[in-house]
């Protein structure tokens, strides 16, 4: 019996030693296999982070070249709007130097008036409308007081819209080339209506003249006339697709309509948020 026992304690060691070396060497391997899973998750992680970080930096360098290729666009073709207004505003003012004397006068000190604002923004591409606007008028005095009774222009903007940003020096040009095409020989009289309003989150501004009518050329307008086209290119710089510029005869009137998407200017957001 006793010699059964000692068989049965002798199994019994070598089944525990056996089963103890088999829990301490899968005890070994799970503890490898955790660490191994630890190190490639890190690796992982700071690999991504790596990556991550270098994509964003390459992103905000595109951004920041794209922004600054914008700029030096946009200064281009403001560069280029300020010499053609101020030429078709000089002859202007010399067509009436042989007319009336005083009315050039009043001009001269308008244009001075004019040019100094246009000046203030020259470096913004994108400006507050009742910025905007205030421009706008007083070029709408200085065209008033050129063409007197044969020229009625009316400005009709919606509500809420005074810090909207828009392209700066945007209207001034649609309105000049409503004056210049609008008058034919058979016109002794003009009138202009320029409307302004928001419509789906755009900003619409049309403007119509009851002047001579467009040809079937008249898509050309915005690839020879310096205005509209400099007017679609700095569209075209700003928004993408995301904007429309039409010139089209609708019921006896000539119509140029642009809109393009609503940004508001931070003084604006600031009122929303009552961050001011």
């Amino acid at each position: 019996m006793a010699s059964i026992l000692i068989v049965l304690s002798e199994g019994f060691n070598f089944n525990y030693d056996k089963i103890a070396n088999n829990l301490s060497f899968k005890h070994y391997f799970n503890v490898v296999d955790l660490n191994f899973l630890i190190y490639t998750s890190m690796l992982g992680i700071i690999l991504t982070y790596n990556y991550i970080k270098h994509i964003k930096k390459a992103q905000k360098e595109k951004a920041d070249l794209t922004i600054q290729l914008t700029n030096q666009k946009m200064k281009f073709l403001q560069s280029q709007m300020q010499p053609h207004f101020l030429f078709n505003t000089l002859n202007g003012i010399h067509s009436l130097m042989d007319i009336n004397i005083e009315k050039s006068k009043t001009m001269v000190v308008d244009l001075s008036d004019l040019l100094r604002s246009v000046l203030d923004k020259k470096d913004e591409n994108l400006i507050e409308l009742q910025e905007e606007l205030e421009i706008l008028k007083k070029y709408i005095h200085i065209k008033k007081t050129r063409f007197s009774d044969q020229l009625n222009i009316q400005l009709n903007v919606e509500a809420g819209l005074e810090n909207i940003l828009v392209p700066n020096m945007l209207i001034q040009p649609i309105v000049e080339n409503s004056t210049k095409h609008g008058y034919g020989t058979e016109f002794i009289s003009l009138e202009i209506i320029i409307d302004i309003y928001k419509k789906n989150d755009k900003l619409i501004i049309k403007v119509q003249n009851d002047g001579t009518a467009l040809s079937e050329k008249y898509p050309t307008l915005l690839k020879k006339g310096t205005g509209l086209n400099n007017i679609k290119e700095r569209l075209d710089t700003l928004y993408g697709i995301n904007y429309k510029l039409k010139i089209f005869n609708e019921s006896n009137k000539v119509i140029t309509k642009v809109s393009f998407p609503i940004k508001l200017s931070i003084s604006k957001i600031e009122k929303i948020f009552n961050l001011s």
